[in-house]
């Protein structure tokens, strides 16, 4: 082979970037032929980018179920579909990164912007649905604002979610999965101290009611994979625990005197299941709580001693938790 075409055998296409573009703009307004072609186009004139293999991969997933979509009628039938749709498609995409398929497609990584770029117009069709569906109804619908915030946080759009989700707390302030859901949105806005008030919050009510796979959260993530480095199982209950002992959780909410002594009543009923039938179930519910009211004792009635005692109470239950809570006190 010459030297000129060796040369133009690694050359990138003239204009890649243009092209690029375009065919994200075609994505991005559901013309997915179009898209496919142009991405198809750029692969086969030796364009090397992931967001070429990405993009194209997107446009064909896409543009087989344009018919489908189309025949659609507006509404929550259509947006449901939408939405199972998209929960298919990231399921493929994580099928490719791990597994790979019979063409071509295996790649470790996608851009993940083309990938948002595709949910702009999948996801804004659902959501449109969706929000025609909530004002047709004559009582404020909490699971239809949920599916809308969550929709939004998928694309990304985090103030459009707060909005949501804050107006759905108006009618229950107390459900764990709203306000991890809230916590998650304002920590992709920007403001982490808030989400770690709410997310503290949620997972201190019951951590078993949040939907731990769609929380985008590094910092609970980063809890997860302690977790699960300490060989605890059943991770959602253990988050409040290392939340606290890891100083995650380490913003105070001032409790007013009806729910100290709601705190109070929970930690004396799980004490009594703990010890009566010694259910190990139990004790990171028990272990949580007694670092909830130390944090209430220390921070907000200034009563140290009533705080080492509930801190020798979780030595004796569980030293390891003991331990890591301590070291990280004194750093």
């Amino acid at each position: 082979m010459s030297r000129a075409n060796i040369y133009n055998f690694f050359k990138q296409p003239d204009d890649l970037e243009n092209k690029i573009e375009q065919g994200c703009e075609y994505l991005k307004t559901g013309r997915f032929g179009l898209a496919e072609n142009t991405f198809t186009n750029l692969l086969e004139n030796g364009g090397l980018a992931c967001e070429i293999d990405t993009g194209l991969i997107c446009a064909k997933y896409w543009n087989i179920r344009i018919p489908i979509i189309n025949e659609q009628v507006k509404g929550l039938k259509r947006a449901n579909y939408l939405l199972n749709e998209w929960k298919n498609f990231k399921e493929f995409l994580k099928r490719i990164q791990r597994d790979g398929t019979d063409e071509k497609e295996n790649i470790s990584a996608f851009a993940d912007d083309i990938v948002l770029l595709t949910g702009h117009y999948i996801l804004e069709i659902a959501i449109n649905d969706l929000v025609d569906e909530y004002h047709k109804k004559s009582f404020p619908d909490i699971d239809l604002l949920i599916v809308i915030g969550e929709s939004f946080i998928e694309l990304e759009e985090f103030k459009k979610a707060i909005e949501t989700l804050e107006y759905a707390r108006v009618f229950n302030k107390k459900d764990p999965n709203i306000l991890a859901l809230l916590a998650d949105s304002y920590y992709g806005f920007g403001e982490v101290q808030k989400a770690k008030v709410l997310f503290k919050e949620a997972f201190f009510l019951n951590p078993n009611e949040i939907p731990l796979e769609k929380i985008r959260c590094e910092i609970i993530h980063d809890l997860v994979n302690i977790i699960n480095s300490h060989n605890y199982t059943n991770v959602a209950p253990w988050i409040p625990v290392f939340g606290m002992i890891t100083n995650n959780f380490n913003i105070s909410k001032e409790l007013n005197e009806q729910e100290a002594q709601e705190l109070l009543i929970e930690v004396d009923r799980l004490e009594n299941e703990y010890h009566g039938i010694k259910n190990q179930n139990v004790l990171p519910y028990l272990l949580s709580k007694y670092l909830y009211l130390i944090d209430f004792l220390e921070n907000q009635l200034n009563s140290k001693m009533e705080a080492e005692k509930l801190k020798i109470k979780i030595k004796k239950l569980e030293p390891k938790i003991y331990d890591l809570y301590i070291k990280n006190i004194k750093s």
